[in-house]
């Protein structure tokens, strides 16, 4: 069967973001927490570390010597032969030759998602000043479909290619879902038309 197609967008970049969200909950309940060991553990958890550091944000390569280097293992190749099964549980190799962590995927997504829509703002917000300041009106903001176009940048993949995987928990007072809009303008700014 072919590879599946990578589970991040290749323009994800989260380098500037040195916090790493994790759901504790569904790590510490995971097979992957009963089933590991201490050094498997670690290098397991420091790959999922490392992977939110690369480009794109959520892969690693597919090359045992730079993952036991990622591993922090140096060059340990017997203890990375020993540990990578088990570290590298649900890893896997997509088409662009890399290898992404479903659960990992969807953080990175989520945070890609959310830095695009941070530009994009900041983005309108410059144009409306812009416009404000050379007194002109009816200039409008793009959607942030627009701006993505315009950026040359891809959202996040709909689908991280999570089966297999226990699907995210619901909080409770928390059982709702909102889809984002793409012809949806930054909070509270209305357009201007050309």
């Amino acid at each position: 069967t072919a590879a599946p197609p990578p589970f991040t967008s290749p323009d994800a970049e989260l380098r500037d973001f040195p916090f790493m969200p994790i759901d504790v909950t569904r790590l510490l309940e995971s097979e992957f927490n009963a089933i590991t060991d201490d050094t498997a553990w670690r290098v397991g958890l420091t790959l999922w570390l490392k992977s939110w550091q690369q480009e794109p944000a959520g892969s690693l390569p597919n090359s045992d010597a730079s993952l036991c280097k990622l591993a922090d293992l140096g060059r340990d190749l017997e203890t990375w032969k020993r540990v990578k099964a088990v570290a590298m549980r649900h890893w896997v190799l997509c088409s662009d030759g890399l290898l992404y962590h479903p659960v990992v995927a969807e953080k990175v997504n989520e945070a890609w998602q959310g830095k695009l829509k941070q530009r994009w703002g900041a983005e309108c917000g410059r144009i409306r000043k812009d416009a404000q300041r050379k007194k002109l009106e009816g200039v409008e903001t793009p959607t942030f479909d627009e701006w993505l176009n315009r950026e040359g940048l891809r959202q996040a993949p709909v689908s991280s290619g999570t089966s297999g995987i226990r699907p995210k928990r619901q909080r409770a007072g928390n059982n709702h879902t909102v889809a984002p809009d793409s012809a949806e303008r930054p909070t509270g700014q209305t357009p201007v038309s050309h």
